[in-house]
């Protein structure tokens, strides 16, 4: 039986990390793409790529070679501030990784993300743009995981399902 391999975006993050150590409890072999020098997740490969970077979507096509499933889990979290950059990047990010997964011959792709991208965590006081974006947690979710992400994912050649587990306010 060959081993089933995870590529994981992010493997270092909050969520990846805790998406690597499932996926290795359920036999997977991970593979976790990281821009971070001190790892935190236990994986078995480490690839080192800033998805910012010239080139990173060359190199996360050659490190999708041989994966059974990608997740996308790398994000870009920013405790203060403006959100239009930071969502900016991450939805330029998010489109790299759907290109080299389409490149790749790998048509499905999982992407994780959460309302932390936009708030801090303790008073819920987050980035602001003036009337860009919607208040709460949920709302803030709804818009990266619904709205933003449809609109990154409207641009590749395969469908997409956004599924959003918050609720509408």
């Amino acid at each position: 039986m060959t081993a089933r391999t995870l590529l994981l975006t992010g493997c270092d993050g909050f969520i990846g990390r805790h998406v690597a150590r499932a996926a290795r409890e359920s036999g997977w072999r991970v593979v976790g793409v990281t821009r971070s020098l001190q790892p935190v997740a236990e994986v078995d490969e480490r690839v080192l790529v800033d998805l910012n970077a010239a080139g990173a979507e060359e190199a996360l096509v050659s490190a999708m070679e041989g994966a059974t499933a990608i997740v996308h889990a790398a994000a870009r979290v920013q405790l203060f501030g403006r959100a239009a950059p930071v969502i900016a990047e991450n939805l330029k990010v998010t489109g790299k990784v759907i290109r080299a997964a389409e490149r790749a011959g790998r048509p499905r792709l999982v992407f994780l993300s959460s309302a932390s991208v936009l708030f801090e965590r303790r008073e819920q006081r987050g980035l602001m743009d003036s009337n860009t974006l919607p208040t709460g947690n949920s709302a803030a979710s709804s818009m990266v995981g619904g709205l933003s992400l449809t609109t990154t994912i409207a641009s590749a050649t395969h469908s997409a399902n956004v599924l959003n587990t918050g609720t509408s306010s």
